[in-house]
């Protein structure tokens, strides 16, 4: 395995991928260097790229595929699959001395926000929440990888009724409401376009994929900006299961006098009020309501680093220990802008919460 802590010179490789095999036919030649990937948590298709070509572009409805080749100084070789794009709307110009055009992509989640249930698609009582997500992606003929989850469905769950209904309005958004259901994550997307479904897990129970350390050897700029966001603090949490016309309620408060953003620090209420379409046991609801206020009583830090690149993604954990910057410890990449130019530089914003 090549070490990213030693310089590399940086390579691309554009891949024409068969959306009917799903295997790589074609190294698309005319694509320019330059261009940019950007990713970011918390958006529902996750990614996406802009990239320039020449001449003429034409793929039909088949995908790119981005490769980072990086030789290492010591002789050491390594391939990255930054990404599987969708070409969303190539644009040509002809003529003034130009000939080529730019790409924009997107990530392969789009295909489920696409596309919807065309009548009621119903899920029973008992059904494991993340096996159903999975298929209902591989049913768009997209490959899965997940965490194995034991979660089943309290009552029965419907998509596909409409604005009636009140439910999902695609399938990407179907997906991601079983995935919170089951205290999953938000699905994403990695080089290759498979589909991760992960558990949400908090940065400090997760080791470091990656490490930003100051030094001679540093890999990232000596300009970092950090930012303490107060906004969304919280002190009540409010959080509804409604199923059938049932709806329990649980609530969670932070009246601790010591913390500084508690309701008797504030000396008033901040409320975040979260709904399911589940049942549940008074039990599981004020226990969800508890958790939840774990996360919303915690000040958001966020550090936007500018560095080469490295083999992590948003939701990876990476460590900073920034002795002149005052910035230690474990942070989750939220966002990342990956250049696709000389050197493989990248731009991301790692957070935190803290008490």
């Amino acid at each position: 395995m090549a070490d990213w802590a030693l310089p590399f010179t940086a390579r691309y490789r554009y891949m024409r991928v068969s959306r009917t095999t799903g295997l790589e036919c074609e190294r698309l030649t005319n694509i320019v260097r330059g261009g940019s990937i950007t990713r970011k948590l918390g958006t529902d298709v996750f990614e996406g790229a802009s990239l320039e070509y020449r001449g003429s572009f034409d793929i039909g409805a088949d995908l790119i595929r981005v490769y980072l080749d990086a030789t290492f100084e010591d002789g050491s070789n390594e391939s990255c699959a930054l990404g599987t794009f969708i070409v969303n709307s190539p644009q040509r110009k002809v003529g003034g001395g130009e000939d080529g055009g730019s790409l924009v992509l997107d990530g392969r989640l789009q295909e489920l926000a696409d596309t919807d249930f065309l009548e009621g698609f119903s899920l029973p009582a008992g059904t494991n929440a993340v096996e159903a997500a999975c298929d209902i992606v591989a049913d768009c003929g997209l490959r899965v990888q997940y965490d194995p989850c034991d979660y089943l469905l309290g009552s029965t769950l419907t998509f596909g009724l409409g604005d009636s209904g009140g439910d999902a309005k695609n399938k990407l958004e179907a997906v991601n409401t079983l995935l919170a259901l089951a205290g999953y994550r938000s699905c994403q997307t990695d080089g290759m376009g498979t589909v991760l479904m992960v558990r949400d897990r908090s940065a400090e129970r997760r080791c470091a994929k990656a490490s930003f350390i100051e030094g001679k050897n540093a890999r990232f700029e000596r300009e970092v900006r950090e930012e303490l966001d107060r906004s969304s603090v919280c002190n009540v949490v409010k959080v509804s299961y409604s199923s059938q016309g049932d709806t329990v309620t649980g609530y969670a408060y932070d009246d601790d006098p010591a913390s500084p953003y508690s309701i008797p620090s504030l000396g008033r209420e901040r409320v975040a009020k979260y709904s399911f379409s589940e049942s549940a046991t008074q039990g599981v609801a004020d226990s969800k309501a508890a958790e939840l206020l774990a996360t919303q009583r915690s000040v958001l830090r966020q550090v936007t680093v500018s560095h080469v690149y490295q083999p992590v993604s948003c939701g990876d954990v990476v460590c900073m220990r920034y002795a002149s910057g005052a910035i230690f410890g474990n942070f989750e990449v939220a966002e990342q802008k990956i250049s696709l130019a000389d050197g493989c530089r990248a731009t991301s914003v790692l957070q935190a919460y803290e008490r």
